[in-house]
């Protein structure tokens, strides 16, 4: 897989949205949760997108270190998939 695509996949996974399960005349997709636990070639790739601006890593008690798509991140996919995310309520 292209690096690129891996980085990108690796976004659309952190929210929980499978591209190809979008509905014709689908506008927006309410994402239920927005983090990325990672190690290895993952790690690599998250580490990416934060120097990008695409991605945040953060920390808590449970897990050393995450990742979470920024809204520069949202709205990169945003324009390649043709749809809004948005946080569901």
């Amino acid at each position: 897989m292209d690096d690129a695509l891996f980085e990108i996949d690796n976004m659309c996974h952190a929210l929980g949205f499978d591209p190809n399960k979008i509905r014709k005349g689908q506008r927006v997709f309410e994402y239920y949760r927005n983090f990325f636990v990672a190690s290895g070639k993952y790690k690599e790739s998250w580490e990416k997108l934060v120097k990008w601006g695409y991605a945040g890593k953060a920390s808590n008690a449970i897990v050393d270190s995450y990742y979470y798509v920024t809204q520069a991140g949202l709205d990169f996919l945003s324009s390649i998939y043709k749809i809004k995310f948005k946080p569901m309520k």
